[in-house]
């Protein structure tokens, strides 16, 4: 059986017709909801400092904790550590506990792709491995084109801010 045509003027000629099941409410839906992503976010915490970095070659993207994104059938807490270990280039950190989930709506341009998605952020508590220096810098992400990050240690006080609302639940 040949594929419907479609004879509006907006399909090019010869192009099959979207599945009469698309309507109006999954075209609004699909093109004004962000996709959702859920998100890990690694408060790192020794004798009352938080382990933040910066990125080095982006000063305008701000100081932040390490985070990123659940892989699909990952869990959270294991992820948390991945990302820990991956952002850091350290291993041996440990989960203490999950420290609570919101949503945080998203929307960035970056290398000229624009994002817009919604959160689940999933915030847990690490403690360190023991042979961490005060300071380090490590290349991340080199499969995306890489990045710097240079690694601290900061007072974890109330009146912290990280970039991207990420001491959302620092005081938890």
């Amino acid at each position: 059986m040949a594929a419907r045509r479609c004879q509006n003027t907006a399909a090019r000629a010869g192009d099959p017709c979207p599945p009469a099941s698309i309507g109006a409410a999954d075209l609004y839906l699909s093109v004004m909801l962000p996709t959702r992503v859920r998100k890990v976010i690694c408060y790192v915490v020794h004798d009352g400092e938080l382990l933040i970095f910066r990125h080095r070659d982006h000063p305008d993207a701000g100081v932040q904790v390490p985070a990123g994104t659940v892989a699909i059938g990952e869990a959270p807490a294991p992820a948390a550590v991945r990302e820990a270990e991956e952002e850091t280039g350290k291993r041996g950190f440990a989960l203490i506990r999950e420290l609570g989930v919101y949503d945080h709506k998203f929307r960035e341009t970056f290398r000229g792709v624009e994002r817009h998605e919604m959160h689940e952020r999933h915030v847990f508590l690490l403690a360190p491995p023991p042979d961490l220096p005060e300071r380090w810098s490590h290349f991340a992400e080199p499969e995306s084109g890489g990045f710097w990050f240079e690694f601290f240690w900061v007072p974890l006080v109330p009146e912290l801010r990280l970039a991207g609302d990420q001491h959302a639940l620092s005081r938890a």
